[in-house]
This record gives C-alpha cells, structure tokens and sequence, in this order.
C-alpha cells in the first residue's frame, strides 16, 4: 500500500511538473527530485554546523560578492596560532622533515625567549625610573624644609602638641612640632613669594 501511495505522489509530480512546463511563467528546473534532496541534505549539514551568528555573516558577505570560502582559507593560511604552536615531532627516517622542524623549533624557542627578556628587561627599566622619579621628589622635599638660614630644620624624635603663639594668630592650634616646622616653612615662603624676593 506504501507503493501504491508513492507511485501516486511520483505520478502528481510528474503531472505538475508538465503543467509547469507548459506555462512559461517559471524557469525550468533541471534537477530530479534526488538532486534536491541531496543539496537539501547538504544546506541543512551546513545550517546546523555553524551558528546563527556565523549565518548572518555568510548571508551579508554573500549579497556583497564575497568568495567566503576562499576567505576562510586565506583567513586560515594567516592564523599566527598556528605558526607560533610548537610543531610535532617528525619520525627520525625524514631528514629533510627532521631539520626542517628543529629549525622551525629553534625559531620559535628563540622568539620566545627574546620576548620574555625584553618584558624583563622593560619591566626592569621602568621600576628603575620610578625609584629615580621617587628620589628626585625626596630631594626636592628635603630641600623644601630648608629654612632660610640654609640649616635643616631641627625635628624632634617625639612629637608634641604645642600652641601658637596667641598673640599673633588669636587662637590655639593641636599641631605637633613637625607640623609646626612645616607651617613655620610655609610661611616664610609664601611671605619671600610676596615680597618678590628668591625662592627660600
């Protein structure tokens, strides 16, 4: 009975088939019903292995003339993955293979050494240049608590809070003795700043 159903179907497309023939509206198909059933085959194994995103990029290089699958080879010939991966080891009976790959080998090794050196050796220099920066600012500090005598500011080992005195500035302050040195410093720059005279 499932012959019978499909000579029956083979036979309603045959007859459509010249019904379709007759009519010049449709451009004539010249695969059998096999030939399409193989390339729908085919499309869906393609559909199914890449993804939607993969499919919207096929689609929009497509309409733009692009040969995508020569694309993706030329894309695949540039993959440096690849080129900088170790290569596998050659059986010892190919020589030309053998010398080849230790060359290639050798290469690589050497690629990556230089670059882990100049990483440890830029890491190096900079870390130098921070401890030069740092001593330049220390310098330029010290030389900032020099008061106008040319002597280092006396500090004591122990601070201590102190007042100012009230007579000039009216009220009392916490400041330790450090503190106090560098507002006394303060003052006699900003004081040598508005009088136009050299920097203390």
């Amino acid at each position: 009975m499932a012959e019978a159903d499909f000579n029956d179907l083979v036979n309603a497309a045959e007859q459509l088939a010249s019904q379709v023939e007759g009519s010049g509206e449709l451009p004539r198909v010249e695969r059998t019903l096999r030939q399409v059933l193989e390339a729908s085959h085919e499309l869906w194994a393609r559909v199914t292995t890449t993804g939607p995103q993969d499919i919207q990029a096929n689609l929009l290089l497509g309409s733009k003339g692009v040969d995508l699958p020569q694309l993706s080879q030329k894309l695949e010939s540039l993959s440096t993955r690849k080129t900088f991966e170790p290569l596998d080891p050659v059986p010892d009976n190919d020589i030309h293979s053998y010398l080849k790959n230790e060359a290639e080998n050798a290469i690589l090794t050497l690629i990556e050494t230089t670059h882990k050196k100049t990483i440890d050796s830029l890491t190096k220099d900079h870390r130098k240049k921070i401890l030069w920066e740092w001593k330049l600012e220390k310098a330029k500090l010290l030389n900032s608590l020099i008061g106008r005598s040319g002597s280092l500011l006396q500090l004591p080992k122990r601070t201590e809070k102190t007042v100012l005195n009230e007579s000039v500035y009216g009220t009392k302050s916490c400041l330790d003795q450090l503190e106090m040195a560098y507002a006394q410093s303060l003052i006699e720059y900003n004081t040598a700043m508005l009088e136009g005279s050299a920097k203390p």
